[in-house]
């Protein structure tokens, strides 16, 4: 198995180098790493291309984490992809979990999170509950994105079945998560192999959020209630969503036109959403 390991980033230059230092100590090694520089205008490149000359080094120009994370596929030549976010870092134990859930005939794999949240001092795990965590997930991702791109795995022919990462400022790991859980869903393989999803139930990754995270919420309000409201719409699309589905994401979004002034990160918005009555 050839694992492409894949860093958007952007102006981290000292993050960056954290990152890519997780990825070459992990127990079971990558084949490569791929940065994609979206557009820095710190000494990123500079640093990258000199402290680590054997990493594929790509550019693009401010479009975004998801079409980032896309360029990176594109230009990969790994049979699985690993995502990892430059202000995260992997735990020693990551590609070992994931790549032996891969070699089961997982068509995608993910772990647990540990998440530090540097505006309040708390920490929380992601997914807290590992209840359903393997098989159909489409209908347990309209509830909540349970998932972190720097955690999971997902095999070159499901990435690109569902086009990737959508080119959206916010939310974009939420929709590729619903497209991707969709696409696989059709994906045949064969009889007596694992269910599409696997999970790792074990701690591989630690999340930073601070004040330039993407997971901070502080001003997002509208591009909430438009992911929402996307979301909503491509499970009518689907034909895989229920009607109580509906139900819960008509009341998410009524949660967040009255409370979104509220939440500074994902997880103050997660907390909230977990007010809500879930569909069974």
């Amino acid at each position: 198995m050839k694992i492409s390991c894949i860093i958007p980033t952007k102006d981290r230059c000292d993050l960056v180098v954290c990152a890519i230092e997780s990825a070459l100590r992990q127990e079971t090694a990558v084949s490569e790493i791929l940065v994609v520089d979206d557009g820095s205008t710190d000494s990123t490149e500079e640093v990258v291309t000199t402290r680590f000359p054997t990493v594929k080094y790509l550019k693009t120009s401010g479009k975004g984490p998801g079409a980032a994370r896309n360029l990176g596929a594109a230009g990969a030549g790994g049979d699985v992809f690993m995502f990892l976010d430059s202000d995260d870092r992997w735990l020693p134990n990551h590609t070992r979990s994931l790549a032996s859930l891969m070699q089961k005939g997982h068509v995608f794999a993910y772990g647990i999170t540990m998440n530090e949240n540097e505006l309040t001092g708390e920490t929380f795990y992601i997914p807290e509950d590992t209840a359903s965590a393997t098989g159909s997930t489409f209908r347990d991702l309209l509830r909540w994105c349970f998932l972190v791109p720097s955690s999971i795995a997902v095999n070159r022919e499901a990435f690109f079945k569902c086009s990737g990462f959508p080119e959206r400022s916010f939310g974009e790991d939420w929709y590729f998560f619903l497209e991707l859980a969709h696409a696989i869903c059709h994906i045949k393989h064969p009889a007596g192999q694992p269910e599409h999803f696997g999970f790792a139930n074990e701690v591989i990754t630690h999340r930073r959020l601070h004040k330039g995270s993407l997971s901070c919420t502080c001003g997002q309000g509208a591009a909430i209630l438009d992911l929402l409201t996307d979301i909503k719409a491509f499970a009518a699309c689907s034909g895989g969503a229920m009607p109580e589905d509906f139900l819960y994401l008509d009341n998410a979004i009524s949660l967040a036109k009255k409370e979104h002034s509220k939440w500074n990160t994902v997880q103050d918005w997660f907390c909230a959403m977990k007010q809500l009555q879930s569909p069974s």
